[in-house]
């Protein structure tokens, strides 16, 4: 193993190897947009975003490089109706994913933690579970204490393909003073990853127990050794809704109130495979207990508590008040520490020294 796997020494001293890391970052970009004009009362928007991202890794130890892929897309369309005057409605309807892939450059090459290395008893979930599966190949890693190590990493990530769906309304109504806003958000999130600390398994070699880390792992003896965890891929699926609606109230030609309420219900996350589990410490009083089962799947991992709502209360207020300053010096003078006041806009009434301003507080 250690011929085959380990460089030969290339300088004296106590650290006795160097090399060089060689990492490369390839990406690809692909932006579209289409903005059509059906009639004066329809528009339509769509685009499409493309990225695509090649970053392998060389370490020192070039037996054990690291493969990264990860391609991002992403797609919209909107839809605007001005039905009148006082009526106006948006549809907007996405999608978004992102594939990220990082295994062992041994996967489907026949590699075997058994017949290549002769280790035994690497098998997912422990030395009686199952051989990994090709997804799962790898070299376990091999820590020895004050020496160099080597093994195969996916440094947590290994399988990551996130999508998410999305639906949005918005409605715009204009009723005598108040000026009606609301819509809704919904959102469908669907993600297959995986997320392991040892998924080709982990050998520690220590000095404890033969006096040299080098002499124990030559004898074979690890004070630590880990099963593969292998690549559970858990099928995260959830809902997240927004609903809202806002009114803003003219009172006056100097007072404008902003009321608004949302509402988000975000449902919690199922995984249809079975994969994710959590602690309970309701199910036995002597402890907290590991559920659901292995490869249970249930349709709420924790209890979920509908609070969610978000009032808006805010106003607006017009300063009738002729100001003869320089607006850049105004600016600056309009922000005193320690306030909430914001100074909003400028509206020229007449000449270009006479000016009103307005103060938004939310």
């Amino acid at each position: 193993m250690v011929d085959r796997y380990q460089p030969l020494p290339n300088q004296t001293g106590a650290n006795n190897f160097r090399g060089l890391t060689r990492n490369e970052d390839t990406q690809h970009q692909f932006i579209t947009r289409v903005d059509h004009v059906v009639s004066p009362r329809q528009k339509i928007f769509g685009h499409y975003f493309y990225q695509s991202r090649d970053n392998p890794a060389i370490p020192v130890n070039p037996d054990f490089p690291v493969a990264r892929l990860f391609n991002n897309h992403s797609a919209a369309i909107q839809h605007v109706t001005t039905w009148s005057s006082t009526a106006l409605n948006e549809i907007r309807v996405g999608y978004m994913r992102g594939d990220l892939n990082r295994l062992s450059p041994r996967r489907n090459s026949g590699f075997s933690v058994d017949k290549d290395l002769g280790i035994r008893g690497m098998l997912v979930g422990g030395p009686n579970g199952r051989p990994p599966n090709e997804l799962e190949v790898g070299f376990p890693t091999i820590n020895i204490q004050g020496f160099n190590g080597f093994g195969d990493s996916t440094a947590g990530e290994g399988i990551d393909k996130s999508q998410t769906y999305q639906f949005v309304d918005n409605l715009t109504l204009i009723r005598g003073r108040h000026a009606l806003k609301m819509g809704a958000d919904i959102r469908r999130l669907m993600g297959d990853a995986t997320s392991t600390n040892a998924p080709f398994g982990a050998l520690d070699f220590t000095r404890d127990i033969t006096g040299h880390a080098a002499a124990a792992f030559m004898m074979g003896y690890p004070r630590t050794a880990r099963t593969p965890e292998g690549i559970p891929i858990g099928g995260i699926r959830q809902w997240r809704d927004g609903f809202y609606l806002q009114d803003d109230w003219r009172m006056n030609p100097r007072l404008t109130l902003n009321l608004g309420l949302r509402y988000d219900h975000n449902q919690v996350p199922k995984d249809i495979n079975g994969v994710s589990r959590t602690l309970r410490f309701d199910l036995d009083p002597n402890g907290p207990v590991l559920w659901p089962g292995a490869g249970e799947v249930v349709d709420a991992l924790y209890f979920n508590e509908h609070r969610h709502w978000a009032p808006r209360l805010g106003f607006a207020f017009l300063c009738g008040v002729a100001i003869k300053r320089d607006p850049a010096k105004l600016i600056a003078e309009g922000k005193p520490g320690g306030t909430d006041f914001l100074l909003r806009e400028f509206i020229v009434i007449k000449g270009e020294l006479d000016r009103r301003w307005q103060l938004t507080l939310a």
